[in-house]
């Protein structure tokens, strides 16, 4: 999605995967209920582009829902599980050495994902969960020029956790909002360097439009 918009052959799609034309249609659909990808009016199957206005869009209500998310949540987060993830995250700030991306996905989903999931709004968790799509801007971004310790949203996230472990849950909230205000303007310069980057291999059931 990052490097354009691509029509889906369901017929390849299921042949890639050893499924019937009848499940790839069925993951599809359900691809399709969180916005993933869509069909045009000839019946094709398409995903992408995402776009800056995307990003900035998902960002922007992110910005707005996850500090909200974040109170609601906060009161019922135990403290050794507030420790671990600032240990984890402190070791990552701290270490010397280059960053693997399963260890930025595991920091991001503690503090998108594990410190807002005890919200009761299960609504709003679910628009928090279908906004985050453009998280594979990044990670798409940081394996292609490759990891580094300097990385500003680890900071960030220490902040945020710190904050939370402190007990002051009204300014862990606004440093999550400023966290992803700052977050979206990253994201939409890596996505404006991908535009640079070769395409990379696509499996034969995508076809660039």
């Amino acid at each position: 999605m990052a490097f354009g918009e691509f029509r889906i052959n369901q017929s390849l799609l299921a042949e890639h995967f050893g499924v019937s034309r009848i499940r790839a249609a069925e993951v599809l659909a359900r691809l399709r209920d969180q916005r993933i990808v869509r069909r045009d009016d000839r019946g094709h199957w398409l995903v992408g582009p995402l776009t800056a206005r995307a990003v900035r869009d998902e960002y922007e209500l992110r910005a707005i829902l996850e500090p909200i998310a974040l109170r609601h949540s906060a009161k019922w987060l135990e403290s050794d599980e507030i420790e671990a993830m600032q240990e984890r995250i402190d070791s990552l700030v701290d270490r010397e050495h280059e960053l693997e991306l399963h260890q930025i996905e595991r920091v991001e989903s503690d503090l998108h994902e594990f410190c807002l999931a005890r919200s009761t709004n299960q609504r709003m968790l679910n628009v928090i969960e279908r906004s985050q799509l453009p998280i594979l801007v990044n990670n798409v971004f940081l394996n292609a020029v490759g990891l580094t310790r300097e990385l500003p949203e680890l900071k960030e996230h220490q902040i945020v956790l710190r904050l939370l472990r402190g007990g002051n849950v009204d300014a862990a909230a606004q440093a999550l909002a400023q966290h992803l205000n700052n977050a979206g303007r990253r994201t939409m310069q890596r996505l404006k360097s991908l535009s640079v980057l070769p395409e990379p291999e696509l499996p034969d059931y995508l076809v660039h439009l």
